[in-house]
């Protein structure tokens, strides 16, 4: 084990040498706890991350990010060697856990890297100003479901595309969940 803490970034070095980004194979599922394990042990980790369209048991749909590619982390070593990958929770150990292509460790250049990262930042923006298209205080109307042709007041948004909304209804206000497809503004 490298116990040594005078250790030298990268951020030193020239242009003709700097370490790779690698990738490193997690146990099935175990990929954000092997990412946060390895944060811990002082690597640079990228785990890219995708939205994906889930239904839960109403059948309503909702936005549940996860991972780009399953069991596969991007690490850079942040200083130290990679002696202490055996230790991560949720690595593969042995020879298994760097990804390995005909005999040669498998890396990704500076450049893929750079245009994952900016394709997950375009689809959080995306997703989020979808999701914005009401605010607490709005008046709405419903145009669908149970409550049709009713007018009510944003409350709050639930994550699930859902909006918490007060229905005006027979005098008083009722507290009512709506899908923010049903909506439209008043």
């Amino acid at each position: 084990m490298d116990c040594r803490d005078n250790l030298q970034t990268h951020e030193h070095l020239s242009d003709e040498w700097r370490p790779e980004w690698r990738w490193h194979v997690a146990r099935c599922l175990h990929d954000k706890t092997a990412a946060d394990s390895l944060r811990n042990l002082r690597y640079r980790v990228y785990r890219p991350m995708i939205p994906v369209q889930m239904r839960d048991r109403r059948n309503q749909s909702y936005t549940k990010w996860v991972s780009m590619f399953p069991t596969y982390l991007l690490v850079l070593p942040a200083g130290q060697s990679w002696e202490l990958l055996r230790t991560a929770n949720g690595i593969l150990g042995g020879d298994h856990a760097l990804l390995q292509c005909n005999g040669q460790f498998a890396t990704i250049s500076g450049g893929a890297r750079e245009f994952l990262m900016i394709r997950e930042t375009e689809k959080r923006f995306l997703e989020n100003g979808k999701s914005a298209k009401f605010k607490a205080g709005d008046r709405i109307r419903v145009q669908k479901g149970q409550w049709m042709d009713f007018f009510a007041v944003v409350d709050r948004l639930d994550d699930k595309s859902r909006i918490c909304c007060f229905v005006d209804m027979l005098g008083t206000q009722r507290r009512a969940l709506i899908p923010s497809k049903f909506v439209i503004p008043a």
